[in-house]
């Protein structure tokens, strides 16, 4: 992943209007991060871990182009150690595919609800397109509960509650399609 994808799932995550909103978020982050420990603090992000600055002894090395031995003197190094929290979901790594997976929901989601409202203000010959479109997004939604299904296991409670949702949120999408279909 690199600073584009995660700018992308801040955008996603958050609802920013602009991706450079999202971009100044992450930028804000880093600088701070990166400002508290060139003055020598530390920024511990509770259940995610702690940026820190590790002193580093001065120790013998060889130079890597001529082989020499030279002495690398003592020097600071910015260093990371994880929070419990984040160590257990990198162990589990089932966890990591759900948040995925509820990423793509909620695009779905975002998706149907722009359809949703565009389906308000358009005219007789968009029937079609909004047709193919809910068809799509009923693919989507099918798969996606495919998925679930798979993790079931994993969440009990909440997948059921969350399938639960997804289905009357869909239910609820092909009905004003289909009151907006007549009203055309």
């Amino acid at each position: 992943m690199v600073k584009e994808d995660l700018i992308q799932l801040i955008h996603d995550e958050v609802g920013f209007e602009s991706k450079k909103q999202a971009a100044d978020v992450l930028d804000a982050i880093t600088d701070s991060i990166t400002e508290a420990l060139a003055a020598g603090d530390h920024v511990a992000l509770r259940n995610f871990g702690t940026f820190e600055v590790r002193p580093m002894a001065a120790k013998k090395g060889r130079n890597p182009q001529t082989g020499d031995p030279i002495i690398i003197p003592e020097h600071s190094r910015p260093a990371f150690s994880p929070g419990k929290e984040f160590s257990e979901r990198i162990r589990t790594s089932d966890s990591w595919n759900w948040k995925r997976i509820s990423r793509e929901i909620h695009k779905m989601r975002s998706s149907l609800e722009k359809t949703k409202s565009e389906m308000d203000i358009r005219s007789t010959e968009s029937r079609e397109y909004y047709s193919k479109k809910i068809a799509g997004y009923t693919q989507s939604y099918n798969e996606l509960m495919g998925k679930l299904e798979g993790y079931a296991h994993a969440g009990g409670g909440a997948l059921r509650e969350i399938k639960g949702g997804l289905q009357r949120a869909l239910e609820e999408v092909t009905d004003a399609f289909r009151r907006a279909a007549g009203k055309f």
